[in-house]
């Protein structure tokens, strides 16, 4: 929650996404059937205040000379974000290193390591190697991922990889998740046999709730819109989508329901 907290997503939403992106934390998104209008704004004004008292209350007091907080065993409380150039909407390197700088506002030493995408995923995925994975995160139709997005279901969990593990191997890797996590296993189980529509969307909506609660992963802008050209002949393209290719709403990526007439 500190974390999040610290981020000025106004600034980068200015900077980045010309002030036209959604600031909101990833838990699922407009057009998805489990989401919720209230559903991703926990802990996402900035407020650098309560960021240093979380930390504070976690008994994180002590610093180094450089102003950076010690652990308890009192090295420089220190984290790496680890992520690749996708190329989507903004030069990550330089979104990540304003992160990086709210961070250290509050006493937070952190980098950026921006890397080549097979190398940053042979190390994202199902290691534990990365603290910090830096990556978009699915909005809408998430279920059709194995719901990997909020549930570690494979070791492409990036914020839950070793969770992930454990349950690709029915407990003969990874780590045995407990608690919420565990719940997110056991609901997703539930989601997959459900027949009916309620009781789909009930268990959707809870797994979202829990992310909310929680905040496993600190979102910090979605782009507003992907616009998308098209000839006056094409046909089967939808007008209004999410930009997400779970939604076949990017045409590039999904041209097989298009059609000239």
């Amino acid at each position: 929650m500190a974390l999040s907290y610290a981020i000025n997503r106004e600034e980068i939403n200015d900077l980045f996404f010309y002030g036209m992106g959604r600031i909101a934390q990833p838990v699922g998104g407009p057009g998805d059937p489990y989401f919720r209008e209230e559903f991703g704004k926990t802990a996402l004004e900035y407020n650098v205040e309560e960021a240093n008292r979380l930390l504070d209350e976690m008994g994180l007091t002590e610093r180094d000379r450089e102003g950076y907080r010690l652990c308890p065993d009192s090295k420089t409380l220190a984290v790496t974000i680890e992520t690749w150039d996708a190329g989507y909407v903004a030069n990550v390197g330089d979104l990540y290193q304003m992160i990086v700088d709210y961070w250290k506002n509050i006493g937070i030493k952190a980098a950026v390591k921006v890397q080549e995408r097979s190398l940053w995923y042979s190390r994202a995925v199902g290691t534990g190697e990365v603290e910090l994975p830096g990556y978009a995160c699915a909005l809408v139709n998430w279920v059709l991922d194995y719901g990997l997005w909020y549930v570690p279901t494979l070791g492409s969990t990036y914020w839950a990889p070793l969770y992930g593990v454990w349950y690709a191997t029915g407990g003969k890797g990874g780590e045995e998740p407990t608690g919420d996590i565990r719940r997110l296993q056991v609901l997703y189980d539930q989601l997959k046999s459900a027949i009916d529509k309620e009781e789909q969307l009930r268990i959707g909506q809870e797994i979202l709730s829990i992310h909310d609660k929680n905040l496993y992963i600190i979102g910090i802008g979605q782009a507003a819109f992907k616009p998308i050209l098209v000839k006056n002949n094409l046909r089967n393209y939808l007008e209004v989508a999410p930009a997400d290719a779970r939604n076949c709403g990017d045409l590039i990526t999904w041209p097989e329901q298009l059609f000239f007439k």
